[in-house]
This record gives structure tokens, sequence and C-alpha cells, in this order.
């Protein structure tokens, strides 16, 4: 885990100061005053990550007088670049997790709550706070916090560097795989034991099957004597059932053949009756020809009538017409004055509003507006600028940092140099040389950290400048959120001007339109051509001789009512003449019908008696097939029963042959289960805490002691030596696993509380980063990073800067290390600074 950049809310001292940087930055410095805020850096580091600062409750973290804090943390893991942001209101806290795609953009990781990303999060790190603070984390005040721990929780940290929880898992999950497999084992063992007890029941069950064989043979004898006698009978249900439907027949046919000889008898009557009608009209035919020739002639005479009555109203229809379109006509003209005067108010309504004056008003503000548009565009452009070159500049600081570096390591390489070559040329290494060449690079080396302080200042003055402009364009961008609203206001006024003018010609015309029509209801100068039409018919029902035509109408009705029944009377006798030779032919067909019905009824009659002899011979014989439908039912029951439990007994013979070959399969199984089991306890002791763990533990101790004791040598010319021990004897004489700690010098082995508090720090501090250069090589872990937070105090001048060799020792060790100190004449031993300051707005930090 490499931290990329740094992003603070309201933590600790810290209110919102600029994002921290550690792009490019290998070995930093952050220093200040006592209580600026420096652990605090590395406090939001490791509360981003894992939610935990040193012993801090987290009310405690949140800035006084704020309710809320956040945390963002961009950090770099097995070349993948991250995002976590952290923060806490109130009681409730979030995490949020992202990471850079292709297009470098962030794209989130996680979801489903705190927990979740949490678990997330320790998966990408593969380490916990507490082996982080245990290991490259040198809290303020806890160097020793790894060598004060017991034994056995020195080789749990231990265990947890070299990544050994993979061999807890793999221990759990062999024993979650024993059990298991023991379960298998018990039901496999439970399963051949119920398989052996039905395989010992098969001699009982074939004597079984033998005896019920011979007792269902009997039976199907019995049953088949049952079933031949039944077989003869079988049919007479059926029969009985056809002959009852046979004789319902019957008695239908009957009834209804009766129903039809009544019906003919009728008919042959009214047949008789309608003849005798017939012959009776016929004889007065010719004083009905007589009246009927008396009618017709009043009818020609009613017709000419007729005729004149229908002209005088056909000339009332016509004059109706046309009083009721000069009606029509009336009208129209007063529904359309009804029209104009309602146009005419609504276009004096739309006269009414603004006026030019707020369109004058409107135009002048919207002016100023817009020229403040210009000035935010123009200011637009100039941040735009003004980044551009700030980035340019970062491109600066970033080649004058290595630059600057490389410088350092020259000057390092000729102050350490021994030998009579100069390590920088090759020439000869004569104390003038060395004297000319360090001024020389001296000399270059502050002359790039003049520029790179000049280049820094002025990306300081940059970001002002942005700022103030930024602050002008926010307030520019306030007052131009009304300049959308005041256009529109604008069209709108514009629209209704316009409107406004067309409205006044539409008024003109509409008040002329409805004095024209005015003129015309009061002249009734409408409908001229209908009113002399209208003249013209009164005067033809005029000449219409009404009176006359009325009296010679009435008494041509008068004749027409007194002979108007020879009408009916005429149409009977014809009906009658062409009717009677008819009714006469089929009196004679039904009179024959009825003769037929006659003799049918007597046969059917006949064909009844028969039925009835039929009927009670099949009864007879129905009763008897029920007896003997009983008693195959009852054999057919039993012989279904004894075959029901042959079946079940071969049934079972064959799940005993089947449980056999079950067996064989179960006894597979099992052997092969207790294989499983022997190869899971072997891997139960191999992962376990004897096994590969401590075959690992016991291969890293060398190197941990090895790289402890070469910088406890270089801070100490070798006066001090540490030595681990993982195993010691009881007094009882056995061996015990350990990890005691044993520090050598000239003296011999002491403990490690004898010694003062500067010699302790550098033990500590050598074993501190022995545990970190080990995790930093840790597959899958690569926590390249190392963080140092003082220590220094308790060092003479000798002691620190043996200390500051030792980490530029293990520099090329680690991409990033961070040291944190207050004292002054450290800072320039390092190539970069971070000052961390405080003020009424809070702490700030400075990269110089």
């Amino acid at each position: 885990m490499i931290p990329k950049r740094l992003e603070l809310n309201n933590f600790l001292a810290f209110r919102a100061p600029k994002p921290i940087s550690f792009d490019g930055i290998d070995l930093a410095c952050i220093s200040g005053k006592n209580g600026v805020g420096k652990s605090s850096l590395l406090d939001a580091i490791t509360w981003a990550l894992w939610g935990k600062a040193r012993a801090r409750r987290e009310d405690d973290l949140i800035h006084q007088g704020q309710q809320e804090m956040r945390v963002c943390l961009d950090f770099e893991q097995e070349g993948r670049r991250y995002r976590v942001a952290r923060a806490r209101r109130g009681k409730r806290g979030t995490l949020k997790l992202f990471s850079w795609g292709g297009d470098q953009s962030l794209r989130p990781i996680a979801a489903g709550g705190l927990r979740r990303s949490q678990d997330k999060l320790n998966q990408i790190l593969r380490l916990d706070y507490e082996t982080f603070s245990h290991s490259v984390f040198l809290g303020q005040g806890r160097a020793d916090a790894f060598t004060l721990k017991t034994p056995a929780e020195r080789k749990r940290i231990l265990a947890e560097i070299l990544g050994l929880k993979q061999w807890t898992r793999y221990e759990e999950a062999v024993k979650s795989d024993l059990g298991k497999i023991a379960q298998e084992i018990n039901i496999l063992e439970h399963d051949i034991s119920r398989a052996d007890e039905e395989i010992a029941r098969e001699p009982q069950l074939r004597a079984a099957l033998d005896a019920l064989t011979k007792s269902l043979d009997e039976a199907q004898i019995a049953l088949d004597k049952i079933s031949a006698r039944y077989d003869l009978l079988a049919n007479s249900a059926a029969l009985l059932l056809r002959e009852h439907e046979s004789r319902k027949q019957l008695q239908a046919r009957i009834a209804a053949r009766r129903v039809e000889m009544e019906t003919a008898g009728a008919e042959i009557a009214r047949q008789t009756e309608e003849i005798a009608a017939y012959q009776e009209i016929i004889a007065g035919a010719d004083a009905i020809e007589s009246g009927y020739e008396q009618l017709r002639a009043a009818r020609e005479n009613q017709d000419a009538l007729a005729e004149s009555l229908s002209r005088q109203q056909a000339l009332d229809g016509q004059v109706h017409k046309l009083e009721q379109a000069l009606a029509q006509q009336a009208a129209t003209l007063q529904s359309e004055r009804q029209v104009l005067a309602a146009r005419i108010e609504q276009l004096q309504a739309q006269l009414q509003g603004e006026g030019t004056d707020a369109l004058a008003a409107l135009t002048t503000e919207i002016a100023k507006l817009e020229n403040l548009k210009a000035r935010r565009d123009d200011a637009t452009t100039a941040i735009q600028a003004l980044a551009a070159r700030r980035a340019g500049m970062r491109g600066q600081l970033d080649q004058l940092r290595i630059g600057g570096q490389a410088l350092n390591e020259r000057l390092e390489r000729l102050a350490a140099a021994q030998g009579a070559a100069c390590p920088l040329c090759g020439q000869s290494l004569t104390a003038a040389h060395r004297d000319e060449t360090m001024t020389r690079l001296t000399a270059e080396r502050d002359a790039k950290r003049q520029a790179y302080r000049d280049c820094l200042a002025q990306m300081r003055r940059a970001a002002d400048d942005i700022e103030t402009k930024q602050s002008a364009v926010d307030d520019w961008a306030l007052q131009l959120q009304h300049l959308p609203a005041l256009q529109e206001r604008k069209g709108a006024l514009s629209a209704q001007m316009t409107n406004r003018r067309a409205a006044e010609q539409d008024m003109r015309s509409a008040q002329a339109q409805l004095a024209l029509v005015d003129a015309q209801l009061e002249q009734a100068s409408f409908g001229a051509e209908l009113r002399q039409q209208l003249k013209q018919l009164e005067a033809q029902r005029a000449q219409i001789n009404r009176a006359g035509a009325s009296t010679s109408y009435a008494h041509n009705r008068a004749r027409l009512e007194q002979f108007a029944a020879y009408d009916q009377r005429h149409k009977k006798l014809a009906a009658a003449q062409s009717s009677l030779p008819q009714a006469q032919a089929l009196q004679a067909q039904t009179q024959q019908r009825l003769a037929g019905l006659q003799a049918g009824q007597q046969e059917d009659e006949r064909q009844m008696k028969q039925s009835a002899k039929q009927i009670e011979r099949l009864e007879a014989q129905v009763a008897q097939e029920r007896k003997l439908r009983a008693q195959l039912d009852e054999a057919r029951s039993e012989a279904q029963l004894l075959r029901e439990r042959k079946t079940i007994l071969q049934q079972e013979l064959q799940a005993v042959a089947a449980g056999r070959a079950m067996r064989a399969r179960l006894q597979s199984r099992l052997e092969s289960a207790l294989r499983e089991q022997s190869l899971r306890l072997e891997l139960r002791s191999a992962f376990g805490r004897d096994g590969v763990p401590g075959m690992i533990i016991e291969s890293a101790i060398p190197e941990l002691q090895a790289e402890a004791n070469a910088l406890l040598a270089r801070m100490t010319d070798g006066g001090l030596r540490i030595r681990f021990n993982t195993q010691r004897e009881t007094q009882a004489g056995a061996a015990v696993e350990t990890l005691d700690i044993t520090i050598d010098d000239d003296l011999g082995a002491r403990d490690y509380e004898l010694f003062s508090g500067g010699e302790a720090f550098r033990i500590n501090f050598a074993i501190r980063i022995a545990l970190s250069k080990l995790l930093a090589r840790r597959a899958g872990a690569r926590l390249r990073s190392l963080f140092i937070d003082e220590g220094f105090g308790s060092q003479d001048a000798e002691g620190r800067t043996r200390l500051v060799q030792a980490i530029n020792k293990i520099q090329a060790d680690f991409d990033l290390i961070l040291v944190i100190t207050h004292i002054d004449e450290l800072r320039d031993a390092f190539p970069i600074r971070l000052l961390v300051e405080k003020s009424a707005n809070g702490s700030t930090v400075t990269a110089s």
C-alpha cells in the first residue's frame, strides 16, 4: 500500500486544507512544532483504511465545534490505484471504495453498507490495523510496541506479517471436511447395518411367496367357474332396460296416435262447417255484385275531389316553408350580432396590460447581464490558462526535486569516499579536488533548492489568483441565473405588443360589421326574394274555391260509407267460389288419414301385451344375475388381494437383491471415506501451528534477525546484537514454542529492560524496520511504505545521524518513507519536507 493523495475535512487539527499529494515522493520529512497535527496525518491514513487512529475514540477525531468529518485517501496496491472515502456525521459512519479504470475514471467496487465495504478493503490490503501498527507504523512513543508484547503475541504478529492466516483457513477447511466425512461415515455404517437386516429376511420371504402362490392358483380356479356362469346372464339387465324403453315408446306412440285421431275428427267437423259457409255465400252472389258496382262509382268521384284538396294543401306547405326561411335568416343575423359583440369585448380585454415602458426597462436590465456574462467568460478563460501554467510548473518541480536528490547522493558519495580516486569522475581524490567539487555541487544543489522554492511560490500565487477569479465567477454565476427568465419575459412582452396592434385593427372591423347587422334587423331588409315568392303563393291560394269543394266531398263521402261493406262481401264471394272445391277434397283426405290411424292403434295395443310378458321373464333373470355378480366380486377381490400380497413379496425380494448390490456400493464408499478421513487428519497436522506455519516462522527468524542486526550494527558500530529464540526449556526439561528476544553486547547477554532509553530505541527501531522490510517483501501484502513518528528525542546528535543514515540505507526497500519530527536540525537531512503549521482556521501542510 503506497499513499498517493490525502484529503482532510474537519479531522483533528485540520479543517479543510488543500489535498496533500505524495506522488513523486520516496523519502520525506513531516516537520512542525509540537501540537500542530503532524501525527494526525498518519492517524488520517489509518482511520481512512481501518476506521482506527491510535487509542482515541472516534468522536474525539472530529475537529472541535464541528458535527462531521471526512478523509479521502488515494493509494496504490499491487500496481492498481484505489480511493477510499470515510466519513462520520453524528453517530453514523459511511465508507466508499473506488478504483481507477483504464480510462482514468472512478468506478465503485463495493456496495451494501460499511461492513461489506470494509471487508472488501481488507481483501485488497491483505493486512489488518494491528499488524500495520506493529510493523510499518512506528507511532509516537510506540517503537517498543512489538518488543514489549508477550512471546505468544509476538509470534502471532509475525505470523500475520508472513501471511500465515491462509494456513489457519486451510486448517479450518480441513476440520470442516473432517466433520462432514465423519457424518458421512456414520450414515454409511447405519445404511450398511440396515441392508444386512434386509438381507437376513430373504429365506422367510421366499417361503411366504411359495405358500401365497398356491393359494392364488386355487382362488383363480374358483373365479373362473363363477365367471363362466355369470357370462350366460350378463346381458339380462341390458335386455330388460331395452324392453322397458321399447314399452315406453309404444305407450308414447299410442298416446300420440290417440291425440292425432281426436284432431282428425275435430278437423273433419270444422271442414264440414267451412263447406256449408262457402255454399251460403255463393247463394247471394247477385246482390253482392250490384252493391259492389255502386261502391266503385263513388270511389272514382272521390279521386277527383281529393286532387283539388291536395293542391290547396301543397300551397299551404309552400307558404309555411317560406315563412320558416325568413325566420331562419332573422335568427342567423341575430346570432352573428352576438358573436360580433363577444369578439369586440374580447379584443378590448387584450388591449389591457403592460406597455412600452416595461419593455424598455427590461431591455436595459438584459443588456447589463449580458455584459456581465462576457466578463465571466473572460475570467473562466484566464482560470484555464492559469491552471495549465500551474500544471507545467508541477512538472518543473518534479525535475528540480530529482536533480536535487541526485546532487545530494553525489555529495554523500564524495563525503564518504576513502580511496585515492574520486567516485564521481575517477580523478585523483586530493583535498583540493574534494573541496572544489563539494563546493561546486553544493552551489548547484542550493541553486536548485532556490529554484524549487521560487517555482513553488509561483504555484502558490497562481493558486491564489485562480481562487480569486473563481470566487468572482461564482458570484457572477449567481447573478446570471436570472438572465434566461428576463429574456423569456422580454420575448413575451414583444409578442404581446404585436398582438395588441392586431387586436385594434380587428376591433374596428368588428364594430363596422355589427352596425351593418343592426341596420338589417331594424329595417327588415333581408329576404327580399322570399317575401316576393310568399306574395305570389297567397294570390294562388285565394283563387281555389275551398267551400264548394268541401260540400261535394262530404256528399260523396256518405255514399262511400253506405256501400263500404260490399267491398269485403265481394272479396269473400270470390274466395268462396275458388276455395269450395279445395275444402271438399281436403275433407276426403282427412277421413282417409283417420282410418289409417285407427288400424295402427290396434297393432300397437297387441304389441303392448307381448311386451308385458317379456318384461316378467327378464326380471327373473336379472335377480339371478345379481346373486352371481356378488359372488364374482367377492372371488375377484380375494384373488386381487392375493396378487397384491404376492407382488409385495416379490418387490421385497427384489429390494433384498438391490440391497445386496447397494451394500457393496456402500461398503466401497465407506472404505473411500475412511481413506479421505485419514488424508484429512494428516493435512490437519500439516496446516496446524506445529506444521507448515511453524516451519515458515522458523525459516523467517534468521532473515528477521539478520536484517535487525545489520541496522543495529550500523547505529551502534557493532556494539549490540539481537537474538530471537523460538524454543526454551521448562523447569521440567521439556521444550516449548516461544519467541523470546535476547540482546548481546561486549559484556554478554542482558535483558532488554537494562538498556538505556537511547539504546532501547535503537534496538526497537532495528526490529521494527526489519519487520517492515519483511512485510514489504511478503507475497500478497506488498506494503512498500514506512511511517516513522518521532523517536529521535532520546538520541544524541551522533545517534540521530546514525538513525538518518540507517533510514537512507533502507530507502531502496520502500517506495515511500515518511518521517515525523519536530527537531529543526533534522529537517535538512531529508530531500523533501512537508511543513505543518497551525492557524485559527486549522492546520495546513506546505511542501518545500
